[in-house]
C-alpha cells in the first residue's frame, strides 16, 4: 500500500509539473522572411490601411523565420500558435527543453503563459423586470430597443445607417445557433458573416459550445423578430404587420467571428486571442468587440497599466493597424480583491465600455477605473442591465433573453461605433474614438465608474455643436464653493482633478423628492429649497485642483482664485469634510486614492473557507472484513497565495470515522451481530497547491493539493448490537484516549471549482485502551476516499 501511495504522488507531481508548462518563445529577427501583402491581406484591410495612411509594408506583418520555428519545434511537444506582430511563437515544453530552446542563437526572451479568459458573467432576468424597465419607443415595422434608444440608436435606424461597409470581428467561446436563429436571418440573407474560425479546434465551425457569443453578436446585429399582428381600422382586421426591434444598431454591418475561448484548457486562451487579433486584421476588420479578459487569475492590480499584458499590447497594436478594439470593464466592481478593470481593456488606444443600468446608475459590478498607471477608464458607457439578447434555444418561445453584464454594453457600443464610422468614414481610428468619448452625453465631464458617459448619435448626426443651457448655478464663500441646481429631478456629478491630471475624489449627488423628505422621521416644516445646494470645502481644491461639476447635460469647472490660494495655504486647519450633506440629498463619493483592493480573497494573498468531507474506507488489505466504513470532517482551510498558480495551506478539521465489522454467521438461528467502532478526530494538514489552471466566476480553477496532517484520536466509541428475533441487546462504550495520541498520514486531493475528490492515508495504527493499557487496532483501514465541498466565504 505504501508503495501504491508513492506512486500515485509521483503521477499527480508529475501531472502537475506538465501543466505549467506553455511558453511565448521570442525571437530577434525575421532574418530572410518574403513577404507580399496583396497576397496575405484582404482586399479590405489594404483598403483600411491605406485610406488612414498606415503602411501594408509593415515588418510586424511579415512571417516568422521558417528556420527558427522549425528549431523550436523540435525541441517542444507542441506548437499552440504564433503571432507575427510579436515576432513569437507559443509551444508547450518540458522545463529541460525550454532551457535548451532560451540557449538558441535565434531567442530573444522566453515569457511563461498562465491565463484565463473572463467572460463576464450574466444573470437571466424575470418577465416582470422586463415589462418594468423596458420598452418599445413606438409600434412602428422596425424600433429599436430601448438599450439602443439610450445611445440614441434611433437617429441612425431612421437615417438608414445600419453599419453597411464595415467589417466587425467578434471574439467569444461559441456562436451557438448564429446560423439558424432567426435574429441573424438577415446577416445569412446578405452573406453578412464573411468568415469564421475556431481557433481551439482549428476548423472554421463556430455555431456551437458556449452561448455567450450569441448573446454579444445580438447586442451589435440582432434583430428580433416577432410573430405578425392584426391591424384592425374601422372593425376590418386584414393587415398584417410586423412587430420587429433591433437589439444591435449594425445589422447592415459585416462579420468575422472568431472562437477563441474554451471552458477548461490552461495557458492557451491568450494565444487564441492574439491569433485572432492578426487574423481579424488579414480578412479586413474595422473593428473588433471583445468581451473577454483577464484579471486577477495571472495578474496583479499594478499589472493593467496598458504595458505589462500582452494582449493589452497587441490591443494597442491593432489600433496602430486602424483597427478600433472595444472591450468590456470586467464584472469585478463589487469585489473587494480586484474591483479594477480587465486587461486588456487597460490599453491605452481601447474604447473600454463600462455599465450602467436603466436608472442611469452605475452597475454595481462593472469594474472601476483608472489604470495602475492612472488613465481614464471606462472610456464610456452603455446599458450592461436588462439587455435583451438572443439565446440560442431550439424552442422559439425562449429565442430571447434579459441578461446582465459589461459583456453586453461593450458589444452594443461597438455596433453604435459601426454607424459613427459609417456615416463619418474619413475619420482613423483614434480619430473615431476621440469623437465617440465627445459624442458622450457627459463630455466633457468624466470620472472612474462612467467615463465620459453614454455616446450619443445626435452628434454624429448634427454637424452643429448646440449651446449647453445652463442647470445650475456656482456661489462661494469664503470657505465653500456652493452649487445651486434650478431644478431637483436629477443626479448631479462632481470631482475634483489634480495638477496630475487624476481624480482625487468623484461625487454623486441624488437629490430627493419631496416625498421622500417629508416622510424622514427626523423632517418637520416646509421644504426649504435653499437647503437643497451641494457645498464643497475650498481647501479640497488647495492649490491647482480643478473641480468640474456636470448636471443634466451642462459642466462648468472651476478653480481658486490667487487670493483664495495664498490665504488656504495660511490656514492652520489641518480636516475638513469634503462635502455637506443634509437630508435633502444622498450623497456617494469615492477616493480613488483611498479605495484599498483587499488583500482577501480566492486570488488574492489570504482565503479562509468550510469545507466538508464525505468519504469512506477501503479494505482490501485488511484480514478482518470490514463493511462500508464511513467518514465525515468539517473543518476550515487557510489559503495563501505565494504565486498565481501556487500555494500553501493549512486546515483544521473534526473528522469522525465509522469502521463496521462483518461478523461471521452466528450459530444461533436468527440472531444478528453488529460491531461498529466510531474514531473521533481532531486533525491538522498542512499541504501546497498546484493549480493547473484558472476557473471563471469562482476563481478556484482546476487544482492538485498534496500535503501531511497529524490527526489526535482523542476518543472512540465501541459499540455492539446483538439482534435475535424477541430481544436487542446493545453494548456501548466510549474512551478518551491522551493527546500524546498523534497519527500522521498524507493527502491528495484534485479539484475543481467547489468540487474535489480526495485520498488519504494514515501511516500510523490506531490505539485502543484496555485494562489501562493502550494497544494497536490492527488491520484498521488506512486509506480513505471521497469528496470535498468547499464553501466560498468571498470572491
Amino acid at each position: 500500500m505504501n508503495r501504491i501511495i508513492v506512486l500515485l504522488f509521483f503521477i499527480f507531481g508529475c501531472f502537475t509539473l506538465s501543466s505549467q508548462n506553455v511558453f511565448w518563445v521570442f525571437f530577434t529577427d525575421k532574418a530572410g522572411a518574403t513577404f507580399n501583402p496583396y497576397e496575405y491581406f484582404d482586399i479590405k484591410a489594404i483598403e483600411r490601411r491605406l485610406t488612414q495612411q498606415i503602411s501594408i509594408y509593415d515588418s510586424t506583418d511579415f512571417p516568422l523565420n521558417a528556420f527558427y520555428v522549425h528549431q523550436v519545434e523540435g525541441l517542444s511537444e507542441e506548437v499552440i500558435g504564433e503571432t507575427r506582430w510579436f515576432n513569437a511563437l507559443a509551444v508547450q515544453a518540458s522545463p529541460e527543453n525550454i532551457k535548451r530552446i532560451a540557449n538558441l542563437p535565434f531567442v530573444k526572451e522566453i515569457q511563461s503563459i498562465q491565463t484565463y479568459p473572463l467572460m463576464s458573467a450574466y444573470e437571466n432576468m424575470t418577465d416582470q423586470d422586463v415589462d418594468k424597465y423596458l420598452s418599445d419607443i413606438s409600434d412602428s415595422i422596425l424600433t429599436v430597443h430601448k438599450q439602443l434608444a439610450r445611445m440614441q440608436g434611433q437617429y441612425f435606424h431612421e437615417a438608414g445607417i445600419d453599419g453597411k461597409g464595415i467589417r466587425i470581428a467578434v471574439f467569444d467561446g461559441g456562436f451557438p445557433r448564429v446560423d439558424v436563429h432567426p435574429a441573424f436571418k438577415h446577416l445569412r440573407d446578405h452573406n453578412l458573416i464573411i468568415k469564421t474560425w475556431n481557433f481551439p479546434l482549428k476548423k472554421e465551425n463556430v455555431y456551437g459550445w458556449s452561448s455567450h457569443g450569441t448573446m454579444t453578436l445580438s447586442c451589435i446585429a440582432g434583430i428580433c423578430y416577432q410573430e405578425k399582428q392584426i391591424s384592425c381600422v374601422q372593425s376590418e382586421c386584414n393587415t398584417y404587420v410586423d412587430k420587429n426591434e433591433k437589439l444591435g444598431l449594425a445589422t447592415g454591418a459585416e462579420f468575422l467571428l472568431a472562437r477563441t475561448e474554451i471552458s477548461i484548457e490552461p495557458g492557451r486562451e491568450e494565444v487564441w486571442w492574439m491569433q485572432a487579433m492578426e487574423w481579424a486584421d488579414k480578412h479586413g476588420a474595422d473593428i473588433i468587440s471583445s468581451s473577454l479578459g483577464y484579471n486577477d487569475a495571472r495578474h496583479k492590480v499594478s499589472d493593467m497599466d496598458g504595458k505589462s499584458c500582452l494582449v493589452s499590447r497587441a490591443a494597442n497594436m491593432a489600433a496602430a493597424k486602424g483597427m478600433l478594439v472595444c472591450n468590456s470593464m470586467g464584472n469585478d466592481g463589487d469585489r473587494k480583491s480586484w474591483k479594477t478593470l480587465i486587461a486588456p481593456a487597460d490599453a491605452d488606444s481601447v474604447l473600454s465600455v463600462g455599465g450602467i443600468d436603466h436608472n442611469d446608475t452605475h452597475a454595481s459590478f462593472s469594474s472601476y477605473g483608472p489604470t495602475a498607471d492612472g488613465r481614464l477608464k471606462p472610456n464610456v458607457c452603455a446599458y450592461a442591465v436588462n439587455c435583451k439578447v438572443a439565446k440560442p434555444s431550439q424552442k422559439e418561445e425562449n429565442s430571447y433573453d434579459f441578461v446582465n453584464g459589461t459583456s453586453f454594453s461593450c458589444p452594443l457600443v461597438a455596433g453604435f461605433a459601426a454607424c459613427a464610422w459609417q456615416k463619418h468614414r474619413n475619420l482613423n481610428v483614434m480619430e473615431l474614438k476621440r469623437e465617440i468619448e465627445r459624442s458622450a452625453d457627459f463630455y466633457p465631464y468624466f470620472d472612474y465608474a462612467f467615463g465620459y458617459g453614454v455616446p450619443q448619435a445626435s452628434y454624429f448626426m448634427s454637424p452643429t455643436i448646440k449651446a449647453k443651457i445652463p442647470t445650475f448655478l456656482v456661489e462661494e464663500d469664503e470657505d465653500w464653493v456652493i452649487v445651486k441646481p434650478f431644478e431637483y429631478n436629477n443626479t448631479l456629478f462632481y470631482h475634483i482633478q489634480n495638477e496630475n491630471g487624476n481624480l482625487d475624489l468623484y461625487t454623486q449627488v441624488e437629490f430627493k423628492t419631496d416625498d421622500e423628505i417629508k416622510s424622514n422621521i427626523y423632517f418637520s416644516g416646509e421644504i426649504d429649497n435653499n437647503k437643497r445646494v451641494v457645498k464643497i470645502h475650498k481647501r479640497a481644491l488647495w492649490k491647482k485642483k480643478e473641480l468640474s461639476v456636470y448636471y443634466k447635460g451642462y459642466v462648468l469647472h472651476y478653480r481658486l482664485s490667487e487670493e483664495d490660494i495664498a490665504r488656504i495655504g495660511k490656514d492652520s486647519l489641518k480636516s475638513y469634510t469634503y462635502t455637506i450633506a443634509n437630508t435633502y440629498m444622498r450623497i456617494h463619493e469615492v477616493y480613488p486614492d483611498r479605495t484599498k483592493i483587499s488583500t482577501y480573497g480566492v486570488n488574492a494573498v489570504h482565503y479562509v473557507y468550510p469545507y466538508l468531507h464525505l468519504g469512506f474506507f477501503t479494505s482490501s488489505d485488511t484480514k478482518i472484513n470490514y463493511a462500508k466504513s464511513p467518514s465525515f470532517e468539517i473543518g476550515a482551510r487557510y489559503k495563501a497565495n505565494i504565486a498565481k498558480w501556487y500555494s500553501l495551506g493549512a486546515s483544521l478539521g473534526y473528522n469522525v470515522n465509522s469502521f463496521h465489522l462483518k461478523n461471521k454467521p452466528s450459530m444461533v438461528i436468527g440472531k444478528k451481530i453488529i460491531q461498529k467502532l466510531n474514531v473521533h478526530m481532531l486533525s491538522v494538514e498542512l499541504h501546497q497547491r498546484f493549480r493547473l489552471f484558472p476557473g471563471e466566476q469562482l476563481g478556484f480553477g482546476c487544482y492538485i493539493d498534496m500535503g501531511l496532517y497529524g490527526a489526535w484520536d482523542f476518543a472512540y466509541q465501541d459499540i455492539y448490537i446483538e439482534k435475535v428475533r424477541t430481544y436487542k441487546k446493545e453494548i456501548k462504550t466510549l474512551k478518551y484516549l491522551p493527546f500524546s495520541n498523534i497519527k500522521a498520514g498524507v493527502s491528495l486531493r484534485l479539484g475543481y471549482g467547489l468540487f474535489a475528490v480526495y485520498g488519504r492515508y494514515r501511516l500510523d495504527e490506531l490505539l485502543m485502551k484496555f485494562n489501562e493499557i493502550y494497544y494497536p487496532l490492527l488491520d484498521m483501514p488506512r486509506l480513505e476516499v471521497g469528496l470535498q465541498l468547499t464553501i466560498p466565504t468571498s470572491l
